[in-house]
């Protein structure tokens, strides 16, 4: 029996060491796509190819910079800014979708704005792959590329005919490439040959690539031969993936202990293990018994349920024994007067990533930046009311004015869905929860202010009258400098970059007013925005 219990004691410690270890691990993704080519035809997938990639590396714990549609400055702006947060990290992974070629063996990846009319295009127009290696090489022990860069290349022949005799040293496809020690280089097709684009939304390489690495949790080298056979099964066998690989053990994306004999899951809609683990790590130290209900809920058939339920049970106890004092009469509550849950949010509701909610009376705009935050699955990004903050499970925003308290709670993460449950209390059911839990502080104002709420299309404007004076403004692009959760606009013609929840100040005459970003809308095509003085 001891024997036994040691055994149990060590499993649990190990559990713990390994989830501690996942979290702190710091993995960094670049992913590109480029659809909108200038100067040949668009291409139909790659915009598609690495939205859901990074949605899937994101999932995993990633931290990612992406970028799409990208003309030669915007792809050396986000290959520097993906150098720079590859400091530090464990894993850097690469996925590029749209054209490229190779000259004299050299591989190239082709901005949106390449022309390719002259032999110097290749320095000035191009980005050479062999500089993004290095980078990844140079900071990362473990380093993954993926290319899903072989499709037929129109602007290939441009360049053909500007080398004349020379054009011979243009090949078909992509060349070879050596990794280094640490390093995986997967092509969506073999070297020297061309790669589909695909009638659906992806193309045959990239959706068995996100398709596998959601449902499998084999490790890369086996992931990939399932990618290989899906694709060579959609394609008749004309594509054949294939990779060049120097690592020096097994990768998992998803970094969830592999237990080769788990015994088989009582319950079917259980969660994955690590989102318990993730979550209960947040949740362990909470004072809040709601907090503490709300994990047993979701991760009732977890192994942390039961220390979640001795805990709370211990907390019950404590709060049974203790009687409160009487209150007195001549002191007044401050919370008193504060708005009471029946006129809010009762029950927990759910956010996802770049959306926005207006609470108490429109006091309040809350925004939701997205999950996994930080590179880490374990906290959510919120903005309230333009402060920024990174919430866990049973973390909260505390909100304040004489007389008035409340406090924006998050309740719980989806890890699959990346969305969140949140919810407001005020008042009495704020309670007394642990001040270490409050993330941020804000005040809260004493109305709602004067605010118009617009969608605008991209590339269209809006004239807003303040008086006798007005202000245009112009919603200019989405994404914004290669991120998908920037838009960029133009004040008075002045150009500004906006996240989920800030704002762009202005003034109209004397008076101060602000445009704040509310929604970027699915397809980027329009946005919601806020405007109020």
């Amino acid at each position: 029996m001891r024997l036994l219990l040691h055994v149990l004691f060590l499993s649990v410690v190990s559990t713990f060491c390994w989830a501690e270890t996942a979290i702190a691990q710091k993995r960094v993704a670049l992913v590109i796509g480029n659809s909108a080519y200038a100067h040949t035809a668009t291409l139909a997938n790659p915009r598609n190819d690495a939205s859901d990639v990074a949605a899937a590396l994101a999932s995993f714990g990633f931290q990612i910079v992406e970028g799409y549609d990208l003309d030669k400055p915007a792809f050396d702006r986000t290959v520097r800014a993906f150098a720079t947060a590859l400091r530090d990290a464990d894993v850097g992974v690469f996925f590029y979708a749209g054209h490229a070629l190779q000259v004299q063996g050299q591989n190239y990846l082709v901005p949106v704005d390449a022309e390719l009319t002259a032999a110097a295009a290749l320095d000035f127009e191009m980005v050479r792959l062999d500089l993004i290696q290095r980078a990844m090489e140079s900071h990362a022990r473990t380093n993954i590329l993926f290319l899903d860069a072989c499709r037929d290349n129109p602007l290939a022949r441009n360049l053909a005919r500007s080398m004349g005799t020379r054009s011979t040293s243009i090949g078909k496809g992509l060349a070879s490439v050596e990794a280094g020690v640490g390093t995986l280089i997967s092509f969506s097709t073999q070297p020297g040959n061309v790669a589909l684009d695909g009638g659906g939304r992806n193309s045959p390489f990239a959706g068995a690539l996100v398709r596998n690495m959601r449902a499998s949790r084999d490790d890369l080298g086996s992931l990939l031969i399932a990618v290989r056979n899906d694709v060579m099964q959609a394609t008749g066998n004309k594509q054949v993936p294939w990779e060049h690989s120097s690592l020096t053990g097994r990768f998992y994306f998803d970094t969830a202990p592999q237990r080769a004999n788990a015994a088989p899951s009582t319950a079917a809609t259980a969660p994955p293990r690590d989102e318990a683990a993730e979550a209960w790590a947040a949740a362990r130290e909470s004072m809040s018994p709601a907090v503490l209900e709300a994990f047993i809920k979701r991760f009732g058939n977890s192994f942390y349920a039961e220390l979640a339920r001795e805990r709370l049970q211990g907390l019950q106890s404590k709060q049974a024994a203790t009687t409160p004092p009487p209150p007195e009469p001549s002191r007044p509550d401050e919370r008193a007067n504060s708005p009471q849950p029946g006129s809010l949010p009762s029950e927990p509701w759910t956010l996802t990533g770049n959306n926005s909610l207006d609470l108490l009376d429109g006091r309040v705009l809350f925004s939701m930046i997205g999950t996994p935050h930080a590179g880490r699955r374990d906290l959510v990004g919120v903005r309230v009311n333009g402060v920024t903050a990174s919430l866990g499970v049973g973390q909260f925003v505390h909100l304040s004015r004489p007389g008035e308290v409340c406090g924006i709670f998050l309740r719980e993460i989806h890890v699959r869905s990346r969305g969140a449950d949140f919810q407001v209390l005020c008042g009495a059911a704020y309670g007394d929860p642990p001040g270490d839990r409050a993330r941020e502080s804000v005040t809260l104002p004493d109305k709602a202010p004067q605010a118009e709420v617009l969608a605008l299309e991209r590339g269209t404007s809006r004239e807003f009258q303040v008086g006798k004076a007005s202000v245009l403004v112009t919603f200019v692009a989405a994404p914004y400098r290669g991120r998908r959760d920037l838009v960029g606009v133009r004040i008075q013609g002045e150009e500004k970059s906006l996240a989920i929840g800030e704002r762009a100040d202005a003034y109209a005459g004397d008076r101060a007013c602000a445009l704040v970003l509310r929604q970027i809308h699915t397809g980027f095509k329009t946005a919601e925005f806020q405007w109020q003085c």
